[in-house]
C-alpha cells in the first residue's frame, strides 16, 4: 500500500481542535463512503505550540466541506483569524474513520495584531463512527505540513521504473 508521511519545517506553529457538538458526514453508513461532512460546534484546544501558543479556547461553531471541491472548507473568528481551502486530500480511511488533508492560506486575527497573511496551512481532521455516534478531531499546523512520501513508497517506485527499463532494453535488442 502506498502511504505518505508528514514532514514539518523546522518552525512550525499547531494547534488541536475537538468537536464538542456531533458530526456528520454523508452519504453513510462509514466515514471512508462519506463526500461531505460536517463539524457540530468546532473548538480549539489551549495546547497551542509557536505562534498558537497561549492562545485563549475559541468556538468555530458547525464547519463542513465537500471532498470533491477543494475549495469548499473555510473557518475563523476575529481573533483567531480565517482559514481557507486549496485543496482537500484523502490520507487514511477505514470502515470506522476518515482523515483528510486540508491544505490553504491563514490570516491570523486579533490573537497576534493580524501578522500572518495568507501563510501556506493545514487542517488535519479526522472523522470516527462507532456505529452511534460520529466524533471529529483536528489539528491545525503553519507552515502547511505536507504528505511527503515513505521510503517503501520511493522504493516501489524505483523497482517499477527499474523494470520497465528493462522491457525496453530487451526491445531494443
Amino acid at each position: 500500500m502506498l502511504g505518505s508521511t508528514l514532514a514539518q519545517a523546522a518552525e512550525v506553529s499547531t494547534i488541536s481542535f475537538s468537536d464538542i457538538g456531533s458530526g456528520a458526514y454523508n452519504p453513510g453508513p462509514y466515514p471512508s463512503n462519506g463526500t461531505s461532512f460536517t463539524s457540530g460546534d468546532l473548538i480549539n484546544n489551549s495546547d497551542g505550540t509557536g505562534l498558537f501558543a497561549g492562545l485563549e479556547t475559541q468556538l468555530f461553531g458547525s464547519e463542513s466541506f465537500a471532498v470533491a471541491t477543494g475549495t469548499s472548507f473555510s473557518f475563523g473568528n476575529a481573533t483567531f483569524g480565517s482559514f481557507t481551502s486549496t485543496s482537500i486530500t484523502l490520507d487514511s480511511s477505514s470502515d470506522t474513520s476518515a482523515t483528510y488533508d486540508i491544505l490553504g492560506d491563514y490570516s491570523s486575527g486579533s490573537f497576534d495584531g493580524g501578522q500572518e497573511v495568507n501563510d501556506p496551512a493545514s487542517f488535519v481532521i479526522t472523522f470516527t463512527s462507532d456505529g452511534d455516534t460520529i466524533s471529529d478531531s483536528a489539528t491545525f499546523s503553519i507552515p502547511a505540513v505536507e504528505p511527503t512520501p515513505e521510503p517503501t513508497t520511493l522504493a516501489l517506485l524505483g523497482v517499477g521504473m527499474g523494470g520497465v527499463w528493462v522491457r525496453l532494453r530487451r526491445r531494443a535488442a
